[in-house]
């Protein structure tokens, strides 16, 4: 007799600041125009523009609306306490946040 697996939930564990640059987006004219156009397509854009679960990735670089300063400030301070920062100097989390954000 065979055995029959079914999966019933699946659950993608993510940091809040994604969820806040996600709602970033919203209410942001290019970024509206950038999902808009990126949705047509499943592969990035001529600027290297992609969107992956609703996040805005630019050259693989998650990419942040400028002059949302809360939202800066949460993945700042998330990336500097996170498990990973660890509590690092500003030039290390200014790094880390350099190779991530675009």
């Amino acid at each position: 007799m065979g055995h029959l697996l079914a999966l019933h939930d699946v659950s993608l564990v993510q940091p809040q600041w994604v969820q806040d640059v996600v709602n970033s987006y919203v209410t942001n004219g290019r970024s509206q125009e950038l999902l808009a156009q990126l949705k047509k397509k499943n592969r990035p854009n001529e600027q290297g523009y992609n969107a992956q679960q609703g996040v805005i990735r630019c050259k693989g670089k998650i990419w942040v609306v400028r002059n949302t300063t809360a939202v800066q400030t949460k993945v700042i301070a998330a990336l500097h306490s996170s498990a990973v920062g660890g509590h690092s100097v500003q030039h290390a989390t200014y790094q880390r946040i350099k190779k991530m954000f675009c």
